[in-house]
């Protein structure tokens, strides 16, 4: 009869190797939270979408900043915000400007809040103040509804990928 000789580390590391080979309760405990993580996206879709549809009198018009094609457009959402005329048609323009220039950079405005990032080209302070934005942005989105939840799956089945892609490396 022949004999090997393994040494207590390979045999340890044989033993470790075939462990994680087996499906024990790990796998199945983030399979169902996996499941619950599934079920939660699916909710807040659903909610989504019904939240859309609730019907609490006349609808408002929101304005896609990123469908924005003229100052014109700007110039009537401001009216809530900035008083004078002329102060908010620079504005309008000014934010006209600030978003064609993302749009040509291929780079969308990913929330309204990114309006405080236009500067005045002859200050260089911010066209809207805190208060402007805050009075314009129940009347704006940045994205349609089918937009959001493309985004809303694609970025929940990356997180899905990724936790099983850790498992399974």
């Amino acid at each position: 009869m022949g004999v090997t000789q393994v040494t207590a580390f390979e045999r340890d590391q044989r033993a470790a190797v075939a462990s994680t080979r087996r499906l024990d309760t790990r796998h199945a405990v983030l399979a169902a939270t996996s499941l619950v993580a599934v079920f939660a996206i699916v909710l807040a879709l659903i909610g989504r979408g019904a939240a859309d549809g609730f019907d609490v009198g006349p609808a408002p018009t929101f304005m896609n900043l990123n469908a924005v094609t003229s100052p014109a457009d700007l110039t009537r959402l401001l009216t809530p915000a900035i008083a004078d005329t002329q102060q908010r048609q620079a504005a309008a323009t000014q934010l006209y400007q600030f978003i064609v220039s993302r749009r040509v950079r291929g780079e969308p405005l990913p929330n309204v809040g990114a309006l405080l990032d236009a500067k005045d080209a002859t200050t260089g302070r911010s066209v809207l103040t805190r208060g402007d934005l805050a009075a314009i942005k129940p009347l704006t989105i940045v994205r349609t509804p089918a937009t959001h939840q493309q985004l809303v799956v694609r970025w929940g089945a990356i997180y899905l990928a990724s936790v099983w892609l850790i498992v399974l490396f």
